[in-house]
């Protein structure tokens, strides 16, 4: 599967650079802390600085003949011949391979049966519905009307449910209420009997039984509180609820009597004369059936790959008996593909060529970027290509990005071809190749290299450093080539960035990443550890977020 990554060139030269780089920005920083011994004097760092920046989709591909044509089957099958050879010569319109239409002729059937239908319902219309017809439409309106009546009598029901619930529940907040109300007398009385008790005397006997009467008489007037505070939500909850199995029965019966209306409705236009429009609907389902039956019959035709063009056979991936394709029956629809279309260079796994036709006229590179890529790339853009075995890119161009997917367990890739230019020499159809497709460049940009740049959850920072202190500032960043990171906002041309602080402790050789470490996400650079990307291990001494 094809990958994005964000440097250029061929990637075993960059990682030498990289790694050179960064043996020596140590070598130079640990020289400036061994002589000056100043805190200050730590940092590696770097300016801020405009420079230019391009956005790599770094993926691998095929080197391909120009006038190399890929012949796949439109539907899978089993094959049934195979009368060609790799070597030879064919002419235009020559039979190459042909599939078992067994399968075909069973589609095309199917078609041939939906269009009968569709034309009988054209007749009945243009002649009027027979006794059969009307009395299925009549038995709909009956059904509709038996319908209406349970959805009526539930609705009823429920009606009357509801109100008796709604009314025991407003009896129990009322009698808790009336307690409520009594026993707050009662307390009232208490609390001024208590009043007259211990005027006087508020340690006597009399005074100490009046207070506990009070005491006696909050605590229930409280519980009465209580059950009214019940009571009220048993009030809520019935409305809720009685409102909720309303609404049920209401819908029931709206549905009930749209149906009915719809029985109606039927019964009423099959009786009456068509409509324009009913004529013009069922006269475009004709054309419609009508299209399918020649869409399968281009189908069933197209079980047999032909030539499209003089030319040598190159490659023939099929043997008599085998199945290619899907293995069930045709699919219907217009989506087949006949032999003259299926002559592109638009071969899939799921869907491979069949036979290979070869009229060289040049090389190009296939290869494909996922669904996430597939909107950076476009046509006209650069592409630098490094066939297996080369040291240096062959620059070409994007002449097409499929607009159709090929989905492979679950993936979905688009095919992208790029021109090479015609003096290219030592390419040979069939090499892999490394593509690198530029799609985007921005020049006299603001950067900073992209080691310089941490992550802490959503947000990315620098260490600037200010008066020999580095002091993180947020930033925002845009597009990175892998050595440098585009700046959008946080910094100023001339700003110092801190690169790595070399009074870190430095790591050991390990066997994952290597002393230096790879090349890394976001936060981790040639000096900075914790970016932790594909191409190696932590890098050293670093701020890594």
């Amino acid at each position: 599967m094809p990958t994005t990554t964000w440097f250029r060139g061929a990637r075993q030269r960059n990682r030498i650079v990289v790694t050179s780089l960064v043996i020596v920005l140590i070598a130079a920083a640990v020289a400036v802390f061994m002589v000056t011994g100043s805190k200050s004097k730590r940092f590696v760092t770097a300016t801020v600085s405009y420079a230019n920046v391009s956005q790599i989709v770094d993926t691998t591909g095929t080197i391909a003949a120009v006038g190399e044509v890929n012949l796949p089957f439109g539907e899978g099958g089993r094959v049934a011949s195979v009368p060609v050879s790799v070597g030879q010569k064919v002419k235009a319109g020559q039979v190459l391979a042909s599939l078992d239409t067994t399968a075909y002729a069973a589609q095309l059937a199917a078609s041939k049966a939906s269009l009968a239908d569709a034309e009988s319902t054209l007749f009945t219309l243009t002649n009027g519905p027979t006794p059969t017809e009307l009395a299925t439409a009549n038995a709909a309106i009956a059904t509709a009307s038996d319908a209406v009546q349970a959805a009526t009598t539930s609705l009823n029901d429920t009606e009357a449910v509801n109100a008796a619930a709604l009314a025991s529940a407003q009896q129990l907040l009322q009698s808790a209420q009336t307690a409520e109300a009594n026993d707050t007398t009662t307390l009232q009385s208490a609390q001024a009997a208590a009043t007259s008790a211990c005027a006087g005397a508020p340690t006597s006997t009399q005074c100490q039984a009046a207070q506990a009467q009070v005491n006696a008489a909050q605590a229930q007037v409280a519980k009465d509180q209580a059950a009214v505070g019940s009571a009220q939500l048993g009030v809520s909850s019935t409305v809720a609820r009685n409102t909720q199995v309303q609404d049920q029965a209401q819908a029931q019966l709206t549905a009930a009597q749209t149906q009915l209306a719809n029985a109606n409705a039927a019964l009423s236009a099959m009786r009456s004369a068509p409509t324009p429009p009913e004529l013009a609907s069922a006269q475009a389902a004709v054309a419609a059936a009508q299209s399918q039956v020649a869409a399968d019959s281009v189908n069933l035709a197209s079980a047999v790959i032909k030539a499209p063009a003089d030319g040598v056979i190159a490659a023939v991936n099929i043997v008599a008996n085998q199945i290619v394709g899907s293995t069930g029956a045709p699919s219907g629809g217009s989506s087949s593909t006949s032999s003259a279309a299926a002559a592109t260079n638009g071969s899939t796994a799921a869907n491979p060529a069949a036979i290979v036709l070869i009229e060289p006229a040049g090389f190009q590179a296939v290869t494909q970027v996922s669904d996430a890529q597939v909107g950076l790339v476009s046509a006209g853009e650069t592409a630098l290509v490094t066939p297996a075995g080369a040291t240096r890119p062959i620059q070409g161009t994007v002449t097409q990005v499929a607009t159709l997917a090929t989905v492979s367990s679950g993936v979905a890739n688009f095919g992208v071809t790029v021109a090479l230019p015609s003096a290219s020499t030592g390419l040979y159809a069939g090499s892999t190749a490394d593509v690198e497709l530029v799609v985007r460049q921005i020049s006299n940009t603001l950067t900073i290299p992209t080691s310089a740049v941490h992550t802490s959850g959503s947000r990315n920072y620098v260490m600037a450093l200010e008066n020999g202190h580095a002091t993180r500032v947020h930033v925002s960043i845009g597009i990175t080539d892998g050595p440098r990171t585009q700046v959008l906002s946080g910094l100023s041309a001339g700003e110092v960035v801190v690169i790595a602080d070399i009074a870190k402790p430095l790591p050991s050789v390990n066997a994952k990443g290597g002393f230096f470490g790879g090349k890394g996400g976001k936060g981790g650079g040639p000096l900075g550890g914790g970016g932790g990307g594909r191409k190696g291990g932590p890098g050293a001494a670093g701020f890594g977020g």
